[in-house]
């Protein structure tokens, strides 16, 4: 399978997600992102939906904003909000019990869809022991489920050409934290492993919204090629999942 291009601000930052939004309220505080580099994010935490007990605390009305997939939810009326790309519409709908997002994109070929919410960092991980099963899979804003082995998929290439593998990752169990540290390493077409990257991630009902890695290689010619992600969750777990994709389109 082809990439498919995708201009957002996320793309510009492949390892973090768009503007100031680290899943904190405001205060008068600020400390640096280490991953952006901004100074504007104040140092509170995840955002009170961001825990267990938006899993338990069903939304009876439309939020303001687009909630977060398999939280609480007891409505019939269906829920949209507008995508920034200024074209895509999500529509959330509460399925038994809880919420699950679609949109009207056109998918690839001729068409590209948004991955939906982008994850959020945090200040304060996880710093104790709780292990618990960790799953990686598609992005999205529907029903979490993990990747299959060798899952054909499409890379996403940004505006500054780079490709990269879109995903969520889920971790299985009770009150699992709401701010957790997150490593990932990829391998490429059996090569060497990448360097690791690090992030502190949030998760919202034990998921986390969808996130970027670059993919590191030269993919300018036929595939398939397969692609090992492997993440580990500090104190909770680990897990791998093998992908496979297509020829990546050439540049320089």
């Amino acid at each position: 399978m082809r990439p498919h291009l995708l201009f957002a601000c996320a793309f510009v930052v492949a390892l973090a997600a768009c503007g100031d939004d680290d899943g904190t309220t405001p205060d008068d505080g600020g400390t640096t992102d280490t991953a952006t580099g901004d100074t504007s994010m104040p140092d509170t935490g995840p955002r009170p939906d961001a825990g267990p007990q938006t899993c338990t605390i069903a939304d009876t009305e439309c939020p303001a904003d687009q909630p977060f997939s398999s939280a609480a939810c007891d409505l019939a009326d269906s829920c949209t909000y507008p995508d920034p790309d200024g074209t895509t519409t999500w529509t959330y709908v509460c399925t038994d019990g809880l919420w699950m997002g679609t949109n009207d994109c056109m998918p690839p070929p001729g068409g590209v869809c948004p991955v939906g919410p982008l994850a959020e960092g945090c200040r304060t991980p996880f710093e104790g022991s709780m292990p618990a099963t960790v799953e990686i899979g598609p992005p999205g804003a529907g029903a979490f489920r993990p990747f299959r082995d060798g899952e054909p998929i499409e890379l996403i290439v940004g505006g500054q050409g780079a490709p990269m593998i879109a995903f969520r990752v889920r971790v299985a169990g009770e009150d699992v934290p709401a701010c957790v540290s997150m490593s990932t390493v990829l391998t490429a077409d059996a090569g060497e492993p990448q360097p690791v990257s690090m992030r502190p991630l949030v998760l919202h009902c034990g998921e986390s919204l969808s996130m970027f890695e670059i993919v590191g290689g030269d993919f300018c010619r036929p595939g398939p090629f397969t692609l090992e992600v492997h993440v580990t969750l500090a104190g909770i777990g680990e897990a791998t999942a093998t992908v496979t994709f297509g020829e990546v389109p050439c540049t320089g």
